[in-house]
């Protein structure tokens, strides 16, 4: 908790010496004229931190696209627009759906939401969530980062041990949450993995199974194509990027910091997002969305 506060206070004073230089209103009036559109994406933010970005992007003159727009312009069918702003949400958690998507829905702004499947289906929680529990009951098991480096067989099997001794219920939507979301014209559903691991851990088959088998089986509950998917933390390699195109996705967003310049060639199989935080200020969050918090290399995901 203290440490927190320390980091939210440490990021508040930052930011505003970036405001101070004139970075961000650089950053704003380039994108306003057409040079770069801003691509951002979201976990499980407080409903505060989407009304005030929303209304500080709005204010500035910004528009919001979607993702087939967005893919639209990359691949040069439509006009690079002025002020654009693409938003996606990963995960699916259930506190989504009225601190997000609630706010979304009047007017019809355009959001991607990439779903992890396993904690939807199961009505469960995400699995570091489980290890966070774990931790806290004073289980020797290893902290999320680490899981992260290991096999992906090693993970399961530690998650396994978690799974059988105790449940965590309804953390992310539900079935029935994304099929309604589904039906809303301004949300546009993609694919985050069945399970949420780091895929470069994966061996081949569970790669397959994640990529490939996601996608048939959001088209199956949803009755509808998916083009788009995210990978988990942005960690992947030209294997994951090969395994996405390959399984008939039409994108794929990772979470490199940076922009979608009007001349630049973006690999659509690696768009890059900047990582709006969950638990930082407004100010912060500012500089991170027009990309200023990442140009001081001060970090490059958070909370993926």
């Amino acid at each position: 908790m203290i440490k927190s506060r320390i980091r939210y206070f440490i990021g508040y004073f930052i930011s505003l010496f970036l405001l101070s230089t004139g970075k961000v209103f650089n950053i704003v009036n380039r994108a306003l004229n057409g040079e770069m559109i801003l691509s951002i994406y979201f976990h499980n933010p407080s409903k505060e931190t989407i009304n005030n970005l929303i209304q500080w992007l709005q204010k500035k003159g910004f528009h919001f696209i979607s993702a087939e727009e967005l893919i639209e312009i990359l691949k040069k069918k439509k006009k690079f627009p002025k002020g654009a702003v693409y938003m996606s949400i990963d995960d699916g958690w259930r506190k989504n759906l009225s601190n997000v998507f609630a706010t979304f829905s009047e007017p019809k702004i355009p959001i991607t939401l990439f779903a992890t499947i396993e904690p939807i289906v199961n009505n469960s929680g995400f699995w570091w969530s489980y290890i966070d529990m774990g931790i806290k009951k004073g289980l020797k098991i290893p902290k999320k980062e680490i899981l992260k480096s290991i096999d992906n067989e090693e993970r399961i099997k530690i998650l396994g041990n978690l799974t059988s001794s105790f449940t965590i219920l309804d953390e992310a939507i539900s079935m029935m949450n994304l099929k309604d979301l589904a039906n809303e014209r301004n949300i546009t559903i993609g694919s985050h993995t069945y399970s949420h691991p780091i895929l470069r851990c994966c061996n081949e088959n569970d790669m397959q199974f994640e990529i490939g088998e996601s996608k048939k089986m959001l088209e199956k509950m949803l009755n509808n194509t998916i083009k788009y998917f995210a990978y988990p933390n942005g960690r992947h390699s030209k294997r994951e990027m090969d395994c996405v195109e390959s399984n008939g996705y039409e994108a794929a967003f990772g979470t490199d910091p940076d922009y979608i310049m009007k001349d630049a060639n973006i690999n659509i199989f690696n768009i890059p997002r900047f990582e709006i935080s969950d638990d930082v200020s407004m100010n912060e969050n500012i500089c991170r969305m027009t990309g200023v918090w990442y140009s001081l290399n001060l970090s490059k995901r958070d909370n993926a």
